[in-house]
């Protein structure tokens, strides 16, 4: 259990830590309009990992091109701007 909480602590957290943190300024600012910020952070990073993460854990694939990942990452961006864009 440790392990897996310094892994955490060092990496996931810390991105989770930098995307509340950018949300809340974007919030602020007007650019965005979230109620709850961690949900939307966590919201955000799972669209992102759509399709592509679950192939890679499986070991179906191991690269992915770039039309693939932008696919992905546009698709989460048009979808989270649906809910939080003002």
């Amino acid at each position: 259990p440790e392990l897996g909480q310094e892994f955490y602590e060092s990496g996931p957290m810390m991105v989770r830590t930098r995307i509340v943190d950018y949300l809340t300024d974007a919030t602020k600012r007007g650019d965005l309009q979230i109620a709850d910020v961690p949900l939307a952070a966590d919201q955000f990073a799972e669209l992102c990992k759509a399709d592509l993460f679950p192939r890679m854990v499986f070991n179906i694939n191991r690269t992915f091109t770039p039309a693939e990942i932008n696919r992905v990452v546009d698709g989460a961006v048009a979808m989270f701007m649906a809910r939080y864009g003002r």
